[in-house]
């Protein structure tokens, strides 16, 4: 069955653009100077990836939220995972609006107890239930940054 959703190759190339751009041991620049060499990109990839599978497209960018925290230890060098996500959920209730994929609504767990793959990994309560198919889950999400509870259907590996 086929599906409209990003292509893996173009995955790859996405993390590739983004990496080339935002190196985490390169701490002479700053965020908002990454934010403005890597916004054009982004809001362009998502509104050509997103158009039919949008959770599809933005669990790329995910891999940019990993990057941005992977940049925050190394440059105010950080030690610990609960001091990296102090200072990650800092800048991002300062700058809500740096990164476009923040803008839209794909952001980083903002704790670091959820650790489910996809795109519902990062949202900050989730109620798992099972469906009647097996390997697959409804996970409701209910995060802050939404008005609504969303349910999506993921197949775990």
């Amino acid at each position: 069955m086929f599906g409209c959703a990003i292509s893996n190759v173009a995955k790859t190339s996405i993390r590739t653009a983004i990496k080339e751009v935002l190196r985490t041991q390169w701490s002479t620049q700053t965020l908002e100077w990454f934010a403005d060499k890597l916004n054009p990109k982004i809001r362009g990839r998502i509104n050509y990836y997103s158009r039919f599978n949008s959770d599809e497209a933005y669990g790329v960018f995910y891999y940019l939220n990993e990057l941005i925290r992977k940049w925050i230890k190394n440059t105010f060098k950080i030690r610990g995972k609960d001091k990296l996500y102090k200072k990650y959920k800092q800048i991002q209730v300062e700058n809500p609006i740096l990164f476009y994929h923040w803008k839209i609504g794909v952001k980083a767990r903002l704790d670091n107890t959820s650790r489910m793959k996809g795109v519902c990994r990062d949202a900050q309560k989730l109620t798992i239930k099972k469906a009647h198919s097996p390997g697959i889950k409804i996970v409701t999400v209910a995060d802050n940054n939404y008005t609504a509870n969303t349910t999506s259907r993921i197949s775990l590996e």
